[in-house]
């Protein structure tokens, strides 16, 4: 599973490299995994509240999007390290 990382602020930038894939581990009835498993799933963050800096952020199981009765069992990395930095934009207009 792929997940993504939403930033608002357009003064930071993730400036590390960051793992982009998730396993999870899933149970429930067999025809909510088949329709898990054949979905474009991707785990959203959003770090619209962090300070710029090294950070640890939780992928909590409420961010994935799971089918009626299927639940997440185990999520792997269960938190990812995120570097953000703070971005000046430079002034084009020759100021």
């Amino acid at each position: 599973m792929k997940w993504n990382c939403s930033l608002t602020n357009p003064s930071h930038v993730i400036s590390n490299k960051v793992r982009g894939a998730v396993k999870v581990k899933l149970s429930g009835p067999r025809s909510g995994l088949k329709k898990f498993t054949q979905s474009d799933e991707v785990i959203s963050l959003n770090l619209e509240k962090l300070q710029p800096g090294r950070r640890t952020v939780k992928i909590p199981k409420e961010a994935i999007n799971l089918p009626l009765g299927v639940k997440a069992v185990l999520i792997s990395p269960s938190r990812v390290q995120i570097n953000l930095k703070e971005v000046h934009p430079s002034n084009e207009g020759g100021e």
